[in-house]
């Protein structure tokens, strides 16, 4: 249960190996939770509009909201890693961007 979320879209993956990318059709914040036995594969994800500085979030087994329309990507991992990622890309749920 994520008290917060605004979502109209699930996004499941096994073994996702996301590359540093924004999500332009996102109108508001991500939740994500990665399952599985594995260590490393962080959520990280830049913090300011420069790249200078990047965060990385553990979200093995816990929830953690970001803003997918900011540069992100899944770091490295070993194990077997999957992920629930709620989102929305509707309209009616936009919000602004905070810098995270």
């Amino acid at each position: 249960f994520i008290p917060d979320a605004i979502y109209n879209a699930l996004a499941i993956t096994s073994a996702f190996k996301g590359s540093p990318h924004v999500d332009n059709h996102d109108t508001t914040f991500q939740h994500v939770i990665a399952l599985g036995d594995f260590t490393g594969g962080y959520l990280c994800c830049e913090s300011d509009d420069g790249g200078a500085q990047v965060l990385e979030v553990d979200v093995n087994c816990k929830f953690a909201r970001i803003d997918g329309r900011d540069v992100h990507w899944v770091s490295g991992w070993t194990g077997e890693r999957y992920s629930i990622v709620y989102y929305s890309t509707a309209k009616e749920h936009w919000t602004d961007r905070v810098c995270q």
